[in-house]
């Protein structure tokens, strides 16, 4: 553990580094109340060293009334890094403001959150975030390495699969982690982890399908956590219709939280562990105005409308939300939808489908 402190641009702060791993590091910082009191004010901390890498981290009271907290590489190579900050909240920890990203830095880059948390929330004495007029904020690191990660995809005409594996995540983590980015066509995809919930509230780690598409993409979906017992290891399945970029779906109890740390519930190999993701394209459309999307609009005018999931039979199967009914599925899509788990959006209106029509006439 290292300790100190500094002043920076009339900001007085303390720090505490704890990093037992060339990989991995916790930054807290304590600051004074006078960055929440002046308008414009920001510092820059003292560097830090987690390994062979090197930080500091950036913080400003911004015009728009929000306090921005940044990380900054001091590294003169690109550095791929998973971080989560954290504003503490001491009176009640599911109050803490945490926020994660993982992305691959920059010599001199920043990465972080100009909307960490509103000021005046900090500032309120009642809110538990001020103590003595210091502040806590709390910078998590994990450095990508061939040591501690791999990821590995293998596409085949509509479809992915990627395995995805990582040491140590029970005490060297962020709450969140990203995997890299993916492609299936030209389409892109990221798998979203959150250890213990997606609000770092719970003892369930929940397991995500991102998507980074401008179009509406129906997906079949197969997570799943290897055992080292095969007949132990946990698959959940799902489909869903994708309909905006950077929304995402998948099981937020996916697995238990135990599983990284307990190696005896088998799901931990020398402190690794391993999730797959198989991801089929069952269907696409560009995105569109909702109100023009029929199901005739999407096929040339000679041609009898096509299902929108299998792009291939005619479309005798529909969808019933409200009083209300869309034809655009086959018959073979809608009985395979109908026995699926898990929420329909419509591919025509995006309404939440009540029930799906095997047969219309």
């Amino acid at each position: 553990m290292i300790e100190g402190s500094g002043t920076s641009n009339g900001v007085n702060y303390a720090y505490c580094l704890r990093s037992d791993s060339p990989w991995f590091g916790i930054y807290e910082c304590r600051v004074h109340r006078y960055l929440l009191d002046s308008p414009k004010a920001g510092f820059c901390s003292e560097e830090f060293q987690i390994g062979e890498h090197k930080w500091k981290t950036k913080m400003k009271h911004q015009a728009s009334g929000d306090l921005s907290v940044f990380l900054h590489s001091q590294n003169q190579l690109p550095v791929s890094v998973h971080f989560s900050i954290a504003v503490i909240n001491l009176a009640d920890a599911k109050k803490t403001r945490l926020l994660g990203d993982s992305v691959l830095l920059r010599p001199g880059g920043d990465s972080g959150f100009s909307k960490q948390l509103a000021i005046a929330d900090i500032r309120d004495k009642s809110s538990g975030f001020l103590t003595s007029d210091i502040f806590t904020v709390e910078v998590t690191v994990r450095i990508k390495t061939e040591e501690n990660e791999s990821f590995i995809t293998s596409t085949a005409n509509n479809s992915a699969t990627c395995t995805w594996t990582m040491k140590g995540l029970s005490d060297k983590s962020p709450f969140k982690l990203l995997s890299p980015e993916f492609k299936i066509g030209q389409l892109k995809w990221e798998l979203e982890l959150y250890l213990r919930g997606v609000k770092a509230d719970c003892e369930e780690m929940a397991l995500c399908l991102v998507s980074h598409n401008h179009s509406t993409i129906q997906t079949r979906v197969r997570f799943c956590a290897i055992n080292v017992s095969v007949e132990k290891s946990v698959t959940k399945n799902f489909v869903h219709t994708f309909i905006q970029s950077n929304t995402s779906q998948g099981f937020p109890e996916f697995l238990t939280a135990r599983a990284l740390e307990d190696e005896t519930l088998g799901f931990l190999e020398d402190e690794w562990i391993t999730l797959t993701a198989q991801i089929s394209i069952a269907g696409q459309l560009p995105m569109a105005n909702p109100q023009a999307a029929t199901p005739t609009q999407r096929q040339d005018n000679d041609e009898t409308p096509k299902c929108v999931f299998c792009l291939v039979k005619d479309q005798t199967a529909g969808v019933l939300h409200g009083n209300k009914t869309h034809k655009c599925y086959c018959s073979d899509c809608a009985k395979f939808l109908a026995g699926q788990p898990g929420n329909i959006n419509c591919p025509i209106c995006r309404e939440k489908v009540d029930v799906i029509i095997e047969e219309m006439f």
